[in-house]
């Protein structure tokens, strides 16, 4: 079951905006710089760039089944290249290492959705998530940013961070209850996590300690980082990058069964399927 949060995430949200054609934001472990993300459009081109530090382990996932797995060098970046023609939003992901795509000459396990952009209103692009151990390296950026994260505070490890792209003010009219969009995507969005995307799995973020959300904009994009301390995972053995084919990400999550729980809630079914038992069944793509 999930239920309306994400309303109250307002008072864990830090907004970086620009209306310029790019921007930037570091992630901070105590201080010491360990991400670093640029995101930027030009014309029809959106881009997104994810500095990584050495000896991550990173991991591709097609189908949920991983398809590759590279230690990640201190000269290690994940790119989104997308363009937008028309209504039509066409992308791929890649892990560029020393210079040299991991997954080159792979096109078929690479493709990010071929999305309309109305539904990266409805609900945002997954594009990787981070698994952090408490011993992380320190990378250098060749810019100086201004805009920062820091991950550890009031005594707690936010260990895991989840990375979407949407278009500009997903988040704002997410936070506000805005009339125009789909509550229970919205609502949907603040709990499903990445690692059940990548798995076709509806599994829900469970956390003792309340997340914090950095929203990095430009001009019509904005990337959203959702950081957290997950109950199920308090520490993680290695550091992790997971990115994954995710053509049919949304199609996927729409295969599911929704009953409304009567408390201004839903219940949502596990796993996706496209068999109605009972006529009155209700599925996400329906609403």
């Amino acid at each position: 079951m999930i239920d309306r949060t994400i309303e109250g995430f307002s008072r864990f949200t830090s907004f970086f905006s620009s209306h310029e054609k790019s921007n930037f934001l570091k992630i901070n472990l105590q201080g010491k710089t360990v991400l670093a993300l640029k995101l930027s459009e030009e014309h029809n081109n959106i881009d997104v760039f994810i500095q990584i530090p050495p000896l991550f382990h990173c991991y591709h996932f097609f189908n949920g089944k991983i398809t590759n797995e590279i230690v990640s060098t201190d000269n290690t970046h994940l790119t989104y290249h997308g363009k937008q023609k028309k209504l039509k939003q066409s992308g791929e992901t890649h892990l560029i290492v020393d210079g040299q795509r991991s997954l080159k000459d792979r096109s078929n396990v690479l493709d990010a959705p071929l999305a309309v952009s109305k539904i990266l209103i409805k609900y945002p692009l997954p594009l990787c998530r981070f698994e952090l151990t408490k011993t992380l390296e320190t990378i250098f950026t060749e810019k100086d940013i201004q805009n920062e994260m820091e991950i550890f505070s009031d005594s707690i490890y936010k260990n895991t961070i989840d990375v979407y792209l949407t278009k500009r003010d997903f988040m704002h009219r997410s936070i506000i209850g805005d009339s125009s969009v789909n509550e229970i995507f919205h609502t949907l969005f603040s709990h499903y996590t990445v690692e059940g995307i990548i798995k076709d799995e509806l599994i829900l973020r469970r956390s003792d300690n309340l997340p914090q959300i950095a929203v990095l904009q430009s001009s019509n994009f904005e990337l959203i980082l959702f950081n957290i301390q997950e109950a199920q995972h308090l520490e993680y053995a290695e550091n992790k990058l997971l990115y994954f084919h995710s053509l049919d990400y949304f199609r996927n999550l729409c295969q599911r069964k929704v009953v409304p729980a009567g408390d201004g809630g839903w219940f949502i079914s596990k796993y996706p399927t496209n068999q109605k038992q009972d006529k009155d069944d209700t599925f996400l793509n329906e609403l």
